[in-house]
């Protein structure tokens, strides 16, 4: 029977190999798997029940890393095992794989915010730290959602005027993240959030005043990227975003992020400058 399902696979029609691998490394970077694990996930998706071996041959890899695989899967509940001799290996289905997922990563957020005050307490009483730096850090964050987080951050931390000069494009997915929520937390803590946008068509006016920054104006950016920056505090800028498409990869966007003085107040003069040459379209909240 194992030898029937081998040649089952080797015979298999292998046109959807190139999908499976692009679908693979989608899954394994929203999972936080490697690319391995989802492609032996998706391959028995495709397949049905398959020994281990049949599998490391599909794959094109060693029995014994085939087999840790496995193991792992089994683990993740990603995959389970038959009792029958040989023993095949079964895809479970999407949706409780991604549940089970889920249920583990929220547990897991749930226990180190449980221990977050006892931790942080406990390091700074045993380890306690003898002297300050006042070099500036540096720092580069990859792919649009570790920016996003970064901005959210930056916003619910500043207590001064924050400028935000971003396309229409890249304002339309920040919409849809916390950052709006953060603006508010900013404004509480005595910020303001001034957004510097530009229009080519007045019907996108209501949608930018919905993204709640305390002053809006719209003008010529010239450029592409993104520039959020608290005055005298930190900075993060974005080189060229999105261009002209929305499926670009999220992967190859990136940002500097610092708190060097002097490039802080640098780019805050642009902004200023900039802000002074825009045009109003929403006045300050009372």
């Amino acid at each position: 029977m194992a030898q029937q399902m081998d040649n089952h696979i080797i015979g298999n029609n292998l046109s959807t190999t190139t999908s499976i691998e692009d679908l693979s490394a989608q899954i394994s970077k929203l999972l936080d798997l490697e690319e391995l694990d989802a492609q032996l996930y998706l391959n028995l998706l495709r397949t049905g029940p398959v020994t281990a071996s049949a599998l490391a041959k599909e794959l094109n890899i060693d029995r014994t890393k085939a087999y840790r695989t496995i193991d792992k899967l089994l683990h993740l509940k990603i995959v389970s095992t038959t009792f029958s001799k040989p023993k095949l290996c079964i895809a479970n289905k999407p949706e409780d794989v991604l549940k089970n997922i889920l249920d583990t990563k929220e547990s897991q957020v749930t226990k180190i915010r449980n221990a977050k005050d006892y931790l942080i307490t406990t390091i700074k009483e045993s380890i306690p730290t003898n002297f300050k730096s006042n070099l500036p850090s540096f720092h580069i964050a990859q792919g649009t959602d570790h920016i996003y987080s970064e901005v959210e951050k930056l916003l619910e931390n500043a207590t001064s005027t924050v400028y935000i000069a971003t396309t229409l494009k890249d304002l339309s997915k920040m919409y849809h993240t916390d950052i709006p929520e953060k603006i508010k937390i900013c404004e509480r803590n005595g910020g303001k959030v001034c957004l510097l946008t530009q229009l080519s068509d007045k019907k996108h006016l209501p949608f930018v005043k919905r993204f709640g920054a305390s002053e809006t104006r719209v003008g010529n950016l010239s450029s592409k990227g993104r520039m959020i920056v608290e005055e005298g505090k930190q900075m993060i800028m974005s080189d060229v975003v999105w261009e002209d498409s929305d499926t670009q990869n999220v992967q190859y966007d990136y940002a500097i992020c610092t708190d060097s003085t002097e490039i802080v107040n640098n780019i805050f003069m642009l902004c200023s400058f900039l802000w002074k040459n825009g045009k109003s379209i929403r006045k300050k909240k009372n």
